[in-house]
């Protein structure tokens, strides 16, 4: 006897509830809107941003913000300086650990470029960014094994970490119907079929993507349930799709994809309640928008 586990992770689908938790963008800034090739004016670039989840989340600043800043209009501009820090950092740094509810703050300065030529009609620079925070989730559920169906329920667990992307298990009924999802009675039940999601965010507007590091993908079993060479870890052996790195999973508005895996059961002469958990690291972008300053000749003003 052998059970199914559906691990699903995230590409195809645009059901299921929004993920909790997410990264808030509170500002971005380009100041002033407008300067002229003879100021010695400059640009001030701002973006604030809050970690509104309730998981902590690494973020890549980078050398003077260059990865956040994807577009600086260097042909017109140079970074002068730039200074980052973040609720619980004051210093910059290249990466911080951002824990829930604390806000990054970047802070760039951009002057124009020495003998640059203006167009006589101007030029309109745009500013474009794109913010990364790094994320690991796990997810663990529990499921019920019986002799026979007279068994009495025993009481089952679950849990999932939160953030801009949801990972969760789904067992799907067995012998026993809906009104006992998670419950199977060995020797009944051939295969235990279980659903792990991995849930984009949904949002309106300008939502993050979130990239998935496949060859981050864990997945296991305990005892009772057995993989098809005896272990407790669940691999490409058992599955079919199975996130290996082959692919580029990227996450937008709710979107989802299956993975289906089949696990052997043990026979059992009492209850048992095995636990199936499964964990990855996954990259949340977020594009805060652009800003735009217009650059124009004194001369023609």
């Amino acid at each position: 006897m052998f059970a199914t586990v559906l691990l699903a992770s995230g590409c195809t689908g645009t059901g299921g509830e929004e993920p909790q938790g997410s990264i808030t963008v509170d500002r971005f800034s380009a100041t002033p809107s407008q300067l002229y090739a003879s100021d010695s004016s400059f640009v001030r670039l701002q973006i604030q941003a809050t970690n509104t989840g309730s998981s902590d989340a690494e973020f890549a600043v980078g050398e003077k913000g260059n990865s956040v800043l994807r577009d600086s209009c260097p042909d017109f501009f140079k970074i002068s300086s730039f200074d980052a820090r973040t609720s619980t950092a004051p210093e910059t740094q290249e990466s911080y650990d951002v824990e829930t509810g604390s806000r990054v703050d970047m802070d760039w300065r951009l002057d124009l470029r020495d003998g640059i030529r203006i167009p006589l009609q101007g030029y309109e620079c745009g500013f474009d960014s794109l913010l990364r925070f790094n994320y690991s989730t796990s997810t663990f559920e529990q499921v019920q094994v019986k002799p026979s169906e007279d068994v009495e329920n025993a009481p089952l667990d679950s849990g999932s970490s939160s953030g801009p992307m949801n990972l969760v298990i789904e067992p799907v009924p067995g012998t026993l119907g809906v009104e006992q999802s998670g419950r199977y009675v060995s020797g009944a039940d051939n295969t235990v079929t279980v659903l792990f999601r991995l849930q984009g965010v949904k949002s309106d507007g300008k939502s993050g993507v979130v990239d998935i590091d496949e060859s981050s993908f864990e997945a296991s079993a305990t005892q009772p349930l057995n993989t098809d060479g005896g272990g407790q870890s669940i691999g490409p052996q058992d599955c079919s799709n199975y996130p290996d790195g082959s692919r580029d999973l990227m996450l937008n508005k709710g979107e989802s994809v299956d993975v289906r895996c089949e696990l052997d059961v043990g026979s059992v002469d009492t209850s048992r309640v095995p636990e199936i958990s499964a964990s990855v690291d996954y990259t949340y972008l977020k594009n805060p928008g652009e800003e735009t300053v217009r650059v124009d000749n004194t001369a023609t003003q």
